[in-house]
């Protein structure tokens, strides 16, 4: 986990629960696959408040202890978080990088509403925010695979994709209509964005190891892996 930087910040505010009632909240959340229940968690504990208009910022660094976050926690504290978020992604079968890193934001605060009340995004979980935590491995190797299938990219060169107003491009080479719509919709349905319009690259180098065939294979086994 990271070391709070100089302006991180302990709140001593009262929370709108007491802990039992947010150690369940927790607890099912965690049940249910969502990542956000490290934020009840710290809330529980006394790391941040519920509360409206405050961003919060957490890195967890599984095998080191780097600077950066907004949050002030103790060192044996940060060790407990960091083995029950192993415990979680082992939970949801994803792979537990050797040197993983995730960094979790919060934008806006959390409000009380926002715990108790099921049906709040808070209490949802998404591809998109899977995504971004690097927590939908499957996905990733879904939409990689796609690539070999239809014969877009061989499997001894890295791929490297580029989304803009004009198409997207697969290593240089603009995609068909056809296979642009149905890779938007991998994207979208994998990834929470079809990257329409947003000019954004998705590119590895030229070392052995990004070429998309050993990609595809090395998500394949830390998938399989969880699977044991």
């Amino acid at each position: 986990m990271s070391r709070a930087d100089v302006y991180a910040r302990t709140d001593n505010s009262p929370v709108c629960f007491p802990a039992d009632i947010l150690e369940d909240i927790s607890d099912q959340m965690y049940k249910e696959g969502n990542p956000k229940y490290i934020w009840v968690d710290l809330i529980r504990d006394g790391y941040i408040s519920n509360s409206d208009g405050i961003s919060y910022h957490v890195y967890l660094y599984l095998h080191s202890t780097e600077n950066g976050g907004n949050i002030t926690i103790p060192r044996e504290k940060q060790i407990a978080y960091i083995e029950k978020w192993k415990q979680f992604i082992i939970s949801i079968k994803e792979p537990v990088s050797e040197h993983g890193t995730y960094s979790l934001h919060r934008e806006g605060g959390i409000v009380c509403a926002d715990l108790t009340n099921e049906q709040a995004d808070f209490r949802k979980t998404t591809k998109r925010e899977l995504y971004f935590l690097d927590l939908n491995n499957r996905g990733e190797l879904r939409f990689l695979e796609a690539f070999l299938n239809d014969k877009l990219l061989p499997a001894d060169v890295p791929l490297n994709l580029s989304f803009s107003n004009k198409g997207y491009y697969v290593n240089g080479k603009r995609m068909s209509a056809e296979h642009a719509e149905k890779y938007a919709a991998i994207c979208l349905e994998e990834f929470g964005t079809d990257y329409k319009g947003r000019n954004e690259k998705m590119e590895k180098g030229p070392l052995p190891e990004n070429t998309l065939g050993k990609q595809i294979a090395a998500l394949k086994t830390a998938i399989n892996a969880t699977e044991q």
